[in-house]
């Protein structure tokens, strides 16, 4: 039995912090006590003046593994997840082919499980409308659905098959055949036949800058996308979850369907909280995202979405491409892949914004740890501090500062970044650790490959002193 003690940290459960010794056994937490009672056994990590927090679990990633190496895979992607304090990576469906065969969920599984250092999840691609295939995508241990609103990009059909519901009366089918299913049903939510008149009105200009690019992809075309979901989950019963949420009426349109007792979720990511398209400047096709950083007014909504419990969950939506993918495309934006790499830094991020006052330290770890857990039904065992619960843990020092720097990232993705690097964040990063062994060390992933394990929901299951927050009401249980 391999036993760690961690010693003089303060845990962070609940809404609380307080001074405790926790004692992992065979990467499971086996005691929570106080400071210096008892024997000390195993070994030993000092965390005194440092915050022991529940790990990250990223509930939007991508590193399309196997499909193309020179952008990342899932060594290098989760290599930066553990220097970012994620523990815990849940995998779009996005790869080639697209993730919609149990053939191809299989073999993805295989390929995550030999080269992971945290722990994953895989999504299921349920679009191809065969019933079959769900099923048994989800015997396989999927951790959830996803589907795109939009017609795939061209010249990428392969990598998006089974993704894409562009018609209302596929999208209809679709949430019919997940029904049975509690699993999320994560969409990306923007109109395809919006998009393509917003296009076509462009007539063809080339796009020149990250304003631009939300003009051609406005609002609208997200929230009428939104709008149509929410009307069907009224009629079919079927909750949904909206990704990376951009816009100041999506937020109000959710927050109207909770507030009806709806079964709607939504998540936001840093990009979307940090930037707007015109502050980020020259920086081109590196902020490309879709759907695109918006303005102050957009943001400012995503914010009180935050404050009022409509955004249940914030996410990277980590998106790694290769540098000359991005460099070849400066003069038209329309040409730009759109993601950014972000993963390296994501728990810095939300807990300098805990450090400046935006939320609590304990709201940082509902937003990106307990409430994915709760949701992905991980929870109690991951997404909180206790007894029985694994040792997915990250060890913060808020006294500290971090610069960030891509050039000590992990992802293949760093030299793309023009968005994060020079930022000076309040906190530092000290230790990562999955299921009781440390992963990342002050600056180092000292991990191994493979050593992530594959996650899959589990049953309801409640310890003693949880109270989980239902998905069917999404907003009880808000901080």
């Amino acid at each position: 039995m391999k036993v760690t003690t961690i010693i003089n940290g303060n845990v962070v459960k609940d809404s609380q912090i307080f001074p405790a010794d926790l004692v992992i056994e065979d990467g499971v937490i086996s005691e929570i006590r106080q400071p210096s009672f008892g024997k000390k056994r195993g070994a030993i990590i000092d965390a005194a003046g440092l915050l022991v927090l529940p790990g990250a679990i990223d509930i939007h990633f991508h590193c399309r593994a196997p499909a193309y190496p020179e952008r990342g895979d899932f060594a290098t992607e989760t290599r930066a997840a553990a220097a970012g304090g994620v523990t815990t990576v849940f995998e779009m469906p996005i790869s080639k082919p697209g993730t919609s065969t149990v053939e191809v969920f299989e073999r993805r599984r295989a390929l995550g499980e030999l080269e992971a250092y945290v722990n994953f999840g895989l999504y299921a691609a349920p679009a191809r409308l065969n019933p079959w295939h769900i099923e048994k995508m989800v015997e396989a241990g999927a951790i959830g659905f996803k589907t795109f609103l939009t017609a795939a990009p061209e010249g990428r059909a392969d990598e998006f098959e089974g993704l894409c519901a562009v018609t209302d009366d596929a999208l209809y089918q679709l949430l019919e055949l997940i029904k049975p299913y509690e699993h999320p049903a994560v969409f990306h939510a923007e109109s395809n036949s919006l998009l393509d008149w917003f296009e076509k009105r462009a007539g063809g200009k080339r796009v020149r800058t990250l304003e631009e690019h939300a003009l051609v992809r406005p609002a609208v075309v997200e929230s009428a996308a939104i709008a149509m979901l929410i009307a069907l989950v009224m009629d079919t019963g079927r909750g949904v979850h909206v990704a990376h949420l951009s816009t100041a009426e999506g937020v109000a349109f959710i927050g109207d369907a909770q507030r009806r007792g709806l079964p709607v979720t939504a998540e936001v990511c840093p990009q979307y909280l940090l930037f707007t398209a015109s502050a980020l400047g020259d920086v081109g096709p590196f902020g490309k995202v879709n759907p695109p950083i918006r303005n102050s007014r957009h943001q400012d909504a995503l914010w009180m979405g935050l404050r009022e419990g409509i955004i249940n969950v914030i996410a990277s939506d980590h998106s790694p491409f290769a540098l000359a993918e991005k460099e070849e495309t400066w003069n038209d934006l329309r040409f730009a892949p759109p993601g950014i790499a972000s993963i390296d830094v994501f728990y810095p991020l939300i807990l300098d914004m805990a450090l400046r006052g935006r939320f609590s330290i304990a709201q940082a770890v509902q937003l990106v740890s307990t409430r994915p857990a709760m949701m992905y039904k991980l929870f109690p065992h991951k997404g909180i501090i206790q007894v029985g619960a694994d040792a997915d843990l990250v060890l913060f020092d808020p006294q500290g500062t971090t610069v960030v720097d891509r050039r000590n990232w992990q992802s293949r993705a760093a030299p793309c970044d023009r968005l994060f690097s020079g930022m000076e964040l309040r906190g530092r990063l000290r230790q990562t650790m999955v299921r009781g062994e440390v992963v990342f060390r002050d600056g180092e992933v000292v991990g191994r490959r493979g050593g992530g394990h594959f996650v899959r929901p589990q049953s309801d299951e409640v310890m003693e002193g949880t109270v989980p927050q239902v998905y069917e009401n999404p907003r009880a249980g808000s901080t």
